[in-house]
């Protein structure tokens, strides 16, 4: 989700697109992956007009829509605008600037699993030497 925006998200139109195991299962995420507020998405569930929007101290109450989802017109209506602490926001100049990193990394196998197999396997030989 784009905060402040209230159907603005981050995502992609391909479930093939990021590669994070090869065929063989072996982890080959080659990241991190920036991504910036021109690659946003809109849900099409609401007006981009600003009103009625996570952490945006603009009053009014959002209008629905039934658009498709597609890529983000902008952010632009909310420059300017207050949060409700009182900050200001500013998306004048991030549009190309990098909004979102994702980064991944392959988690070593813990060592009290492998101690588990190998008490199941020491279990299993005494088993079957009776």
């Amino acid at each position: 989700m784009v905060i402040p925006s209230n159907d603005g998200f981050f995502g992609n139109d391909s479930g093939t697109a990021i590669e994070v195991l090869d065929t063989a299962g072996n982890f080959s995420f080659a990241g991190p992956i920036e991504l910036s507020l021109t690659q946003a998405w809109d849900a099409g569930t609401e007006f981009n007009d600003g009103l009625g929007a996570a952490f945006s101290a603009t009053p009014g109450t959002a209008s629905d829509e039934s658009n498709p989802i597609a890529l983000h017109g902008g952010f632009g209506n909310f420059n300017n605008t207050n949060t409700a602490d009182g900050t200001t926001i500013n998306f004048a100049n991030a549009s190309a600037s990098p909004a979102l990193r994702i980064s991944i990394a392959a988690v070593p196998e813990p060592s009290s699993l492998s101690l588990l197999c190998g008490v199941g396997l020491c279990s299993l030989v005494q088993r079957r030497r009776r």
